[in-house]
């Protein structure tokens, strides 16, 4: 306990010192100029619940009963339909970004020269904020015992993992956990509902009743080239980067959203800090590999730990 304070106590030291608490700091960070709203944000989800529903029902999954656990075919089936519906999910928010963002997939940080630079970040941010992480549990846990509330039950799969689950699954939970859930909830929280709800007009209601235009680049993947369409350049509206004050209101609001669509209530404080960290870190950079990265490494992080250190039951 002491030694986690200690480290919580210079890792928030360490952030006073980069300007982290400062209001005013989110002023400098790169504009990421955008017509996305939340309209977008809601067809996105559609679309994800979609093609998650006809995934499952493809690959015959069905839930297990109330206290069953389910077998390693039920897992796999499962995480095989939840990649799938990730990735064409994601492929149409990438889709949304190229469109309605200035400069494309390059304005939310997505190139190929944005990748080692926002690796370091990503893990030199999730250095930083392990200690407070560890702290929160550890709050969390002893606010749970003060109240006599009994800590939450491993979920019948993580329970499973333990008995030396075969290697193909193993393989299929890093792919998931470590790849496509970073990538998928990155490119959906941070990319897309942070983005729509930073701007000017986040219901996109002024842009559906005609008062102003989307800005759509040229061609997405190529804005430099010779065949790029001419389009209307950005409009006031999209052109005005966010205030520090907006943007730190969508990163509280959506890492609100994050925090509770995971389900359990126990888990939430640790979500909703860990959702900060990305949320600032990508508001911050402009590098949405930054918050990919953290996200990447906190997953595997977790699995590792739940797979090889946990005490079996």
């Amino acid at each position: 306990m002491i030694v986690t304070l200690v480290l919580a106590a210079a890792s928030a030291a360490a952030m006073r010192y980069l300007g982290v608490f400062s209001l005013q700091r989110l002023s400098l960070s790169p504009p990421r100029q955008s017509s996305l709203s939340l309209m977008h944000v809601v067809a996105a989800f559609i679309l994800y619940m979609g093609i998650a529903i006809f995934a499952f029902i493809v690959s015959g999954y069905h839930p297990a009963a109330p206290g069953h656990s389910p077998t390693i075919d039920e897992i796999m089936r499962m995480y095989s339909a939840d990649t799938i519906s990730r990735l064409a999910a994601a492929g149409f928010v990438l889709f949304l970004a190229a469109m309605y963002t200035v400069d494309g997939l390059q304005g939310w940080g997505l190139s190929m020269p944005h990748i080692p630079q926002g690796v370091r970040n990503g893990l030199l941010t999730f250095l930083l904020i392990v200690p407070i992480l560890l702290l929160t549990s550890m709050a969390t846990q002893f606010a749970l015992n003060q109240f006599g509330v009994k800590p939450p039950l491993p979920h019948p799969i993580l329970q499973l993992l333990q008995q030396h689950p075969p290697a193909p699954l193993v393989a299929l939970l890093f792919m998931t956990a470590s790849i496509v859930a970073p990538l998928s909830e990155e490119f959906f929280f941070r990319g897309l509902l942070q983005t729509a709800l930073s701007q000017r007009d986040p219901s996109g209601l002024n842009q559906l009743l005609g008062s102003r235009k989307p800005y759509i680049p040229g061609f997405p993947l190529y804005p430099h080239s010779s065949t790029a369409i001419t389009q209307t350049p950005p409009t006031p509206d999209a052109s005005i980067p966010p205030s520090p004050a907006r943007r730190w209101l969508a990163i509280l609001a959506t890492s609100t959203i994050f925090a509770a669509i995971h389900g359990e209530p126990a888990f939430f404080p640790v979500l909703f800090v860990l959702a900060v960290a990305l949320g600032y870190i990508y508001e911050r950079t402009g590098n949405l590999w930054s918050s990919i990265t953290v996200h990447a490494a906190f997953n595997s992080t977790q699995l590792i730990l739940t797979l090889y250190f946990a005490p079996t039951s």
